[in-house]
């Protein structure tokens, strides 16, 4: 009787521990219903293309877009109307969205491959760039006009960053100084 008793009150506790792991762990493990917005898994391969930023379009797109075009962020910082949203790139690297009052005003990615082409097919395809800037040591061509600056050589882009085209006043306002760009070559190469 003593033995039934004891089997019995272990079954509860165990039935109780159970119940608590549920509770605690329970939602974080929940299956994203259909259309849900998810972080994007990396690619194994460094040089396959991982990133939908290049899909959205800086002036445009919505916060709403962000996440049904790139998946959920892996976070998100807030403050005032201005939303940073940043998601996995390979190698530990980060790349960034800034939404500002529910729109996109620019989005920052790492390029490991070939797949958005080179500074050289840039050139080709818009003329020389209309800025040449730095940032802690990184030489960056910036197209205005076509809302576009590429950190990189000639053969190979590093990074891009997309924004609002032709906007010179919103470029320095925010790309210029969220990325702490400068115009003089001071540190290159440091």
């Amino acid at each position: 009787m003593k033995t039934n008793k004891l089997i019995l009150i272990s079954f509860i506790v165990i039935l109780i521990l159970l119940g608590l792991l549920y509770v605690i762990v329970g939602g974080k493990l929940k299956t994203p219903s259909p259309g849900e917005a998810t972080p994007s898994p990396l690619p194994t391969n460094a040089g396959a293309e991982y990133s939908n930023l290049y899909k959205l379009i800086p002036g445009k797109s919505t916060f709403a877009d962000v996440e049904k075009i790139n998946g959920k962020a892996l976070r998100v910082e807030t403050s005032g109307n201005q939303s940073y949203l940043y998601y996995n790139a390979p190698f530990g690297k980060e790349n960034v969205v800034l939404v500002q009052d529910n729109i996109v005003v620019y989005s920052s990615e790492y390029v490991f491959g070939e797949y958005r082409g080179s500074y050289n097919s840039f050139v080709k395809a818009f003329g020389e760039p209309d800025l040449t800037l730095y940032e802690r040591g990184f030489l960056w061509k910036v197209f205005l006009s076509r809302g576009l600056a590429v950190q990189g050589s000639s053969d190979e882009i590093a990074r891009i960053i997309y924004f609002v085209p032709d906007d010179r006043e919103l470029f320095y306002s925010t790309v210029f100084v969220d990325f702490g760009f400068s115009e003089s070559p001071t540190g290159l190469g440091e």
